[in-house]
């Protein structure tokens, strides 16, 4: 799977930060395949259907990153990680987005456009893009096969997933 496909969501608030990270995005040689939130207006209110679409669209392998954008990142990140197998962090600096990846293997950065400024948030989403999950780290393995674990404890892995959900090496 290509990791330069990514998810990219917002409400009201955060669109405008949206427009500008989907610019960098593009600038950096990614392709935005998920995009629920065409207009200002369209994000108000639809918080759940934009989870719904960025998600499921990881879950069923239409990529494997997403980046979302709101007033703190908070909420987002709290409602993507009721999703099975989804792993949303929020991150207001460099190092906490690096280490989502790092050491979790998180699949959405979740930001919020009243906490950083654009120039900081590229920073942040520069982490997390560069640095993938490092398999050899041995505790952060056997931290993802606990999660794993208690993930098929709580309910069975969903039909529509059609990937390890980063719980294991790229199987495809």
């Amino acid at each position: 799977m290509d990791y330069n496909k990514i998810a990219l969501g917002c409400d009201h608030v955060g669109f405008q930060m949206k427009e500008q990270i989907r610019a960098y995005l593009i600038s950096r040689g990614m392709e935005v395949v998920i995009d629920p939130v065409k207009d200002e207006a369209s994000g108000n209110g639809t918080f759940l259907e934009t989870a719904d679409a960025m998600c499921g669209g990881i879950q069923e392998d239409k990529c494997r990153l997403g980046i979302f954008i709101c007033g703190t990142g908070l909420g987002f990140s709290t409602v993507a990680n009721t999703y099975w197998g989804i792993r949303a962090a929020h991150a207001s600096d460099p190092y906490t987005a690096k280490m989502a990846r790092l050491s979790l293997n998180a699949q959405i950065l979740c930001l919020g456009c009243r906490v950083v400024g654009f120039e900081y948030a590229k920073m942040i989403i520069d982490a997390f893009l560069e640095k993938p999950f490092d398999w050899s780290r041995k505790s952060s393995v056997e931290n993802l096969r606990l999660m794993e674990k208690a993930q098929l404890q709580r309910a069975a892995k969903p039909e529509n997933i059609a990937w390890s959900m980063g719980f294991h090496p790229d199987e495809s």
